[in-house]
């Protein structure tokens, strides 16, 4: 049994800084941080301040530490990439 979870995440004060470029980048990194998580992503989409992420989790991960690690993860590696 699998949970389903939609994800939004916007960036600061809605600043519009994602092009497409930068969100094929980020769709790339959450699939890859997925994999490693054994989490599979669904659907991606995202606009210029925003992304959406269809999840599909096992209970027995926490949702919580799954986001905070891919925040950090896709944080870091955008602003190492597109300073």
């Amino acid at each position: 049994m699998k949970s389903h979870y939609h994800l939004v995440l916007v960036t600061k004060y809605r600043k519009k800084c994602f092009t497409s470029e930068i969100l094929d980048r980020l769709e790339i990194i959450c699939t890859e941080c997925c994999a490693k998580w054994d989490v599979s992503l669904e659907q991606f989409g995202g606009e210029a301040d925003h992304v959406h992420l269809l999840l599909d989790m096992h209970p027995n991960i926490i949702p919580s530490r799954f986001v905070n690690n891919l925040k950090t993860v896709t944080s870091r590696l955008l602003r190492k990439e597109y300073s």
